[in-house]
């Protein structure tokens, strides 16, 4: 089906995610620092805000994915929580977000002075990334009354048509 023209009327979108595992992984919170420094924004992104993008029954306790294994595979609930408390509001980019992580995770390994837990077998941190996919859905409003009854069949999921 060929996408309508905006000009025609208000075109609704959808948007679909494709995980990909970049292949990197940490065990440990000085491979974490590292591999923090080195990934792609949409990394930093996807691991901050993907648990924020999707919908979930329960509430999960921590939304930063860094913050979840810091605490789960680390059980280092003191630096999970400083990692969770990260305002994403208050930083203006993914660079300042990446640096706020950084600087936590760095902070907590100086006062560690060399014992660094180890996560267990099975257990790394595996980074991943976004990428992501806008589409039109088909369906188009010419007029206000027209928007408003397409909103109730606007989902959140999206529906391949056959």
């Amino acid at each position: 089906m060929e996408s309508p023209d905006a000009a025609e009327g208000f075109v609704f979108y959808t948007e679909r995610r494709l995980v990909v595992l970049t292949g990197r992984k940490a065990s440990n919170l000085e491979e974490l620092l590292a591999q923090l420094t080195q990934v792609s924004g949409s990394c930093i992104f996807y691991h901050t805000h993907y648990l924020y993008l999707t919908h979930h029954f329960e509430k999960p306790r921590f939304y930063n994915e860094f913050a979840g294994w810091v605490s789960r595979a680390l059980q280092e609930e003191r630096l999970a929580e400083r990692l969770a408390a990260i305002d994403l509001l208050a930083l203006t980019s993914i660079r300042e977000l990446r640096e706020a992580i950084a600087g936590v995770v760095r902070k907590h390994l100086e006062g560690c002075r060399g014992s660094v837990r180890e996560c267990p077998p099975g257990d790394d941190f595996h980074f991943c990334e976004a990428k992501s996919f806008i589409m039109p859905t088909g369906q188009v409003a010419h007029n206000v009354g027209e928007f408003f009854a397409m909103l109730e069949q606007v989902t959140n999921a999206w529906i391949a048509s056959g």
